[in-house]
């Protein structure tokens, strides 16, 4: 079995914003939600998007995308701030080598908090609550994934990695709650928060099966479900409060969303039909 980059299926599905170099000024809020399918052109057409980036409000994308009879690909992608889904499927005929591309969906939100009462200083950490699951039949022909990334910015430190989780190769798909690395705060002083979602799946060009889908299904996933406050001696706090750019009051996360829900209930039929 071949190995696949996870970074180089995202690389034509997501371009991320760089946070900016120390002492810069925080970014702002914002939610991006997009869902994307690129070939290599001009042989199946040129890449397609529902793209709704910069958002402050909660925001959806959709896509339906087919090739001729070869390639049939459907996904959605909600963000919401401290609350992501993503869900994506793909359903392969007649497959043959060449049959290169990949199809995701992908969400994100970035907000500035401001720990406001408390502790003179500490550490915070993030409890993300991640549900979903992937079906697939050939990882050689259509190879799935999921990317959770979690990032802060504080005290003019550049850009920390707090939370990582990557189905790699071969694909093992999270769930569970999942506590990021401790970030360090200074009370009244804002930091950036930024996390991420991304379910994909990358067609390899490898002949196999006259038929093969895959299935990434995490439209109701990641949520901040808890927030873990310590003092400069590392001991808990109980008593603080949070305020964000955003209004949102962590962690209180916005709640599933019906259509959400409904698209996950459709991937599942998906599946069902493939059995």
């Amino acid at each position: 079995m071949r190995r696949r980059s996870a970074i180089a299926a995202l690389a034509a599905l997501v371009a991320a914003t760089p946070i900016g170099a120390a002492g810069d000024p925080l970014p702002a809020r914002f939610l991006d939600a997009s869902v994307a399918v690129d070939y290599p052109p001009p042989r199946y057409g040129d890449p397609e998007t529902d793209d709704h980036s910069g958002q402050v409000a909660p925001v959806d994308a959709s896509l339906e995308n087919t090739v001729g009879a070869l390639f049939h690909t459907a996904g959605t992608a909600h963000a919401a701030y401290g609350a992501l889904g993503a869900y994506i499927e793909a359903d392969a005929h007649d497959f043959f080598p060449g049959l290169f591309g990949a199809t995701g969906s992908y969400a994100r939100f970035e907000d500035n908090l401001t720990v406001t009462s408390g502790p003179a200083s500490g550490t915070i950490e993030f409890v993300f609550h991640v549900t979903g699951f992937a079906t697939y039949d050939d990882v050689d022909q259509l190879f799935p994934g999921l990317i959770l990334n979690v990032d802060t910015t504080s005290d003019n430190v550049i850009f920390a990695t707090v939370l990582d989780l990557n189905s790699g190769t071969p694909p093992v798909f999270p769930a569970g709650d999942f506590t990021s690395s401790p970030t360090h705060f200074t009370l009244g002083a804002p930091f950036h928060l930024q996390a991420s979602l991304n379910a994909y799946i990358q067609a390899g060009g490898v002949t196999g099966s006259s038929a093969v889908a895959a299935s990434v299904l995490y439209a109701d996933s990641a949520t901040i479900t808890d927030v873990l406050v310590f003092d400069a001696g590392g001991q808990p706090v109980s008593d603080f409060a949070i305020a964000s750019e955003s209004g949102t009051p962590y962690p209180a996360p916005e709640t599933a969303r019906e259509d959400s829900a409904v698209a996950a209930v459709a991937a599942l039929l998906f599946v069902a039909r493939r059995r």
